[in-house]
Formats: C-alpha cells, structure tokens, sequence
C-alpha cells in the first residue's frame, strides 16, 4: 500500500473521530436542555478495490423510543384536558358557594322555598307574603348574578379555545415545513437530528392541546 492511501485511510478515521467527539460535545451541552434527544454517529467501512479504505460516517441517528414518545404525548394530553376541566369546574365551585354557607345560592333557594312553606301554612299573613316575594326577588337577584358570572367564565373559555386553535395552528404549519426540511436532508444525505428534534417538540405542543399520535 502506497504511502498516500496510508495517509488517505487515516484521514478517514480522523475525521471520522472528529464528527463523533462534536457529536459527544453536542449530547453533553444539551443534556438538559427540553426536547433534545441523544444523538450516535454510525459509520461504515470504506471498501476500494476490495481492500479496506477506512472509515466514513454514514449520518447521525436520533435516539428516541418512539412508542414512549406516543405514550408521553397521549399522556400529556389527558392531563391537560382534566387540569383545564378541574380549573373551570373549581371556578364554577366558587361561584356556587359551600353549601353551608348562608350566603351561597343554594342558601337562597332553600330560604325561597322556606318562605313557601310558611306562606302555605299562613296564607292570609301579609308579612308572610311580603317575606316570601322579598326571597323570590332575592333568589331572582343571586340567578341573575349567577348566570353573568358563568357567562364570563364561558367568555373565558371560548377566549382560551380560541388561542389553543392559533397555537395548535402555528404548530402543524411547523411540523409541515420540518417534515418537508427533514425529507430534502435525508434525500441529500445531511443530517436531521436537529429537524428532528424541533418537530417533536412541534408536536409536543399540540398534544398539550389535542389527542394526537404520530409515526414515520
């Protein structure tokens, strides 16, 4: 073997160990950081003339479970769907009052149908009568008040509803364009391990907001 293919064959392996130790580099710096996955650098024998040529990376593979992926995102949707529920229904618990409270609506209620049962009992009274009218206007006031109140916080929800479809939105224009990016770079050989690592983060976020599943 001529002294230059010694040469050439180990400026293969240099540069071979220069692309995993970046690699190594890269994994270490983004350890913490959300959404990046852990990336290895395959290779491959070089073969010339049947005799051993060095070594050449082949591309960087992302390592990712894709089943746990799905699993964590299907996971991440449901608990968002019962956190957002749990906050609208203590909102409407709030709005209702402990039930043994005197000043709750269901207080109100009772107090009306009270002053029912006493006007049923001394219908001729005038002070019976006053009272029970002065209950069914207070009743009347407090679902009066009732309603607004869960119309504001049906407002509040269709306000929410109505930013989760923009962000739902932005993010599947995202994951379109990735998906387009990451096929161009498979096709001409590049790596995509940091297309893919922002498209799953794309999909992340939508399954904060919606079921979703993916696969390749």
């Amino acid at each position: 073997m001529q002294l230059s293919n010694v040469l050439s064959t180990a400026l293969t392996g240099l540069n071979a160990a220069q692309t995993a130790l970046n690699n190594i580099s890269d994994n270490i710096t983004n350890v913490n950081t959300p959404g990046y996955a852990r990336k290895v650098v395959n290779q491959e024998a070089v073969v010339v003339g049947g005799q051993g040529a060095g070594v050449q990376v082949t591309g960087l593979q992302r390592i990712a479970d894709q089943f746990l992926q799905n699993q964590l995102n299907i996971a991440s949707s449901d608990a968002e769907r019962y956190t957002a529920l749990g906050q609208l229904q203590d909102s409407i618990q709030a709005l209702l009052g402990n039930p043994s409270n005197n000043t709750t609506f269901s207080s109100s209620l009772d107090t009306m149908f009270s002053g029912f049962d006493a006007l049923a009992t001394d219908p001729s009274s005038s002070a019976t009568r006053i009272t029970a009218l002065n209950d069914i206007q207070s009743f009347g006031d407090d679902m009066s008040r009732l309603s607004s109140q869960i119309q504001t916080l049906r407002g509040e929800a269709d306000g929410h509803v109505g930013d989760d479809v923009t962000t739902v939105n932005d993010a599947l224009q995202q994951i379109q364009d990735l998906n387009k990016q990451i096929l161009q770079q498979k096709i001409s050989g590049g790596d995509t391990g940091a297309l893919e690592d922002q498209l799953q983060s794309a999909v992340t976020t939508v399954s904060k907001i919606v079921d979703v599943r993916t696969f390749s």
